[in-house]
Order: C-alpha cells, then structure tokens, then sequence
C-alpha cells in the first residue's frame, strides 16, 4: 500500500503553493549580456524553494519586472535596457512555495490559500520629454518608446522685434513638444532723431539705438520778460536735435545788480538787473582843491569830488585880479562850464573904474561903516536918558 502511494505521488505534475514573502540577497549584473543574478534570501533553509520576482529602475520608475521559480538570475532584453547598465537599478523579491514531486519536472504554482492573489496589470499612458510608455499602478512599464511627431504648427510668427514659436504633438501620446522661432534678422535703418528731455538718438525699427549724446544747447533767448506781478520764460535749442527746452522766469524782485555807482553830472544812482535806478541822489560835494594855480595872464583851475560816487566836478579861476571862479561844470552855474572867455575878450564882470586904486574904495567904505555905528550908539544913549 505505502509503496503504491508513492508511485502516485511520483506521477503527479509539480505542485507549487506559495506563502510569504522574503528578501534575496546581493542582486546585481552578473557581467554577461543583460543577465540579472541573485542570492538565496538569508535565514532560508537548504531545501527550501522560492519564486522571484526581478523588476528594472531606472531612477523612480520601473522599465519591466519579469518573474522566475526556483533559479536565481534571468534575462533582460536589449530593447529594455538601452541604457549603461549601471544607470539601473535592480529590485528582487522572493516567495516561498512548496514542491510536491520532481522540481525538474513539469509542475504549477497551485493556490492552497496562503499565497496573495495574483496581480492583474493594469497600464495607464505616461511620457516625458523623451518617451511615452504604458505603467501598471505596481511600477511595471510596457511599450517604452521615444516619442513619434506630426508636422510643426506655427503659434506665434517671428518678426524682426520679437521670437515665435511652435509646437508639434505626438501621434502616439499626448506629449505637446514647444519650440522658440529666432528673431528674424535684418539691416539695420535709422530714421530722424529721436528725444526726450535729457538725450537724443536715432532708432532702428527694432529697437536698437545710434548716436545717443546729451542735447547741446545753444543760448538762451528770452521769450517772455518777467514784471514784478508776472513771471517770464526763455528758452534753448539743442543744435543737434533741436529739442527746445522751455523754462520760466520767475516774478522779478529788485535787488542791486551792481554795487557800483552810476553817475552823470547831476546825480548818482545804483542800477537793478532790470535796468531800473536806485537810489537816486543829487551829488554831495567835499571842498574845492586847487589843481592849478591862477596867474595875472592865465587861469588857473580846481575841482571836487562827491562824496558817494565817483563824479568829479572841475571848473576854472580866472586869471589873478579878475574876480571868482566862472568855470564850472556845476550845470547849475550859469558861467561857461569850461571856464572860457568870450572870444571879445569879456569876462562878464562889469567894469567900475580903474580897479587898480583900491585904497580910496577901502576908505570910503570904512567911513561909512563908523558913521552907522556912531549913529547907533548915539540913539541907544538917548533912549537911555529919556527913561
């Protein structure tokens, strides 16, 4: 009986169950072609069996996972891995699962319960700049490809002042591919000038500027004299340009222009910027000084000077014994200003005699002076006595 259970036994398929999970050990490149090799997990026993399951990385996202029972490395395709291996990632998970007959048989993994439902996969479409592919929600990708374009669609001409751009989409996914149009290029043509307040330039129709400078102004020109109750303006053109620049002139205050002082024969004056006079004062004269002696045959002369500006009044003495200076240049002396005689030879003083007999002239004047005074003294006597 014993013996004929085993004969069973040994004719039955390979039976696998499955329980738990475990962690292989040292997954890695094995260095021939794109094989992946394993370790058994640690803590297993000798006789234990395992399904694996080998899924590729490349950074985050899982390229393909492939599964293997009871050997420890498998295979992955060179339309998979496109990249140096060492870009990847290798990622192994064990099962234990239990053998009933001949491992190098035929046999099947078979549900005693224990074991997790097998997973269905389930892909949605994904892509990057590059690829597009489709994922399961467990990582595992199928279909990975760069992507396939249609034609380019301009969004947006180039012109001379500004980039486009385009776009393109993939025929496969929904990746949008956008590109910039470059400006477009052209020679460069400058108009008039250009201005503001400060400057001035000429410009391309691209915005590119020439011969920008500082405005060079001429004089200013007065357009407008201010009063005291009104303000003025002026103004200056750039001689490259000719932008004119406009300002006001505020409401004129007389002040003193020039401290000097101004003068003619009569008066002296101190004079606003305006041109108006202030100050205005009749000369104030110091003593004559003699600047020439007179003689009995020829004149002589002297001035003075005001005492606040600089005028110099001068007139001329008469030669000796011929009477008072007549030669002013006082404009309110009626003598000759220059001091001249009349060409007749007159000098304006009417004659009385020989002037050379002044003595008698003395005495006589001398005798009238005594008899006034004798006759005051003698009327002040009798008054006295009559009181």
């Amino acid at each position: 009986m014993l013996l004929a259970v085993c004969l069973m036994i040994a004719a039955l398929p390979l039976s696998v169950s499955a329980a738990g999970e475990y962690v292989p050990g040292n997954p890695r490149w094995s260095g021939y072609q794109n094989q992946v090799q394993w370790g058994r997990p640690a803590g297993a026993a000798s006789g234990d069996s395992f399904e694996y399951e080998a899924q590729l990385l490349l950074g985050d996202d899982v390229v393909e996972s492939k599964a293997v029972e009871i050997d420890t490395y498998l295979f992955f395709t060179n339309d998979v891995v496109t990249r140096p291996q060492e870009e990847y990632t290798i990622r192994v998970r064990a099962r234990w699962i239990m053998i009933v007959g001949d491992p190098d048989g035929q046999y099947m993994v078979a549900d005693v319960g224990e074991a997790e439902p097998p997973h269905e996969h389930s892909y949605t479409q994904k892509h990057d700049a590059a690829q597009h592919w489709q994922e399961c929600s467990c990582g595992e990708r199928l279909n990975v490809a760069n992507h396939i374009y249609g034609d380019w669609r301009e969004t947006k001409p180039a012109t001379e002042t500004e980039a486009g751009s385009r776009e393109r989409d993939c025929t496969v996914c929904d990746y949008v591919q956008t590109e910039t149009i470059p400006m477009l290029e052209h020679e460069h043509s400058y108009g008039d000038w250009q201005k503001d307040e400060t400057q001035h330039w000429k410009e391309c129709r691209c915005g590119e500027k020439t011969e920008v400078g500082n405005h060079t102004f001429d004089d200013w020109t007065i357009t407008k004299e201010p009063t005291t109750t009104e303000t003025g303006s002026r103004e200056r053109t750039c001689s490259i340009c000719k932008y004119t620049q406009e300002e006001t002139i505020p409401v004129h205050e007389h002040s003193i222009h020039d401290e000097a002082w101004k003068y003619d024969d009569t008066e002296h004056w101190q004079e606003c910027s305006c041109g108006e006079r202030l100050n205005v004062a009749n000369h104030i004269y110091g003593d004559w000084k003699v600047t020439k002696e007179a003689t009995e045959t020829e004149e002589g002369s002297r001035e003075r000077g005001c005492a606040v500006c600089e005028y110099v009044q001068t007139e001329a003495i008469p030669a000796a014994g011929t009477g008072e200076p007549t030669d002013s240049t006082d404009p309110t002396d009626s003598s000759d200003s220059q001091g001249q005689q009349d060409p007749s030879g007159d000098t304006g003083i009417p004659q009385t005699g020989d002037s050379s007999d002044m003595a008698l002239w003395i005495s006589l004047m001398l005798a009238s002076c005594g008899g006034v005074l004798g006759m005051l003294f003698y009327r002040r006597k009798k008054t006295a006595v009559g009181k």
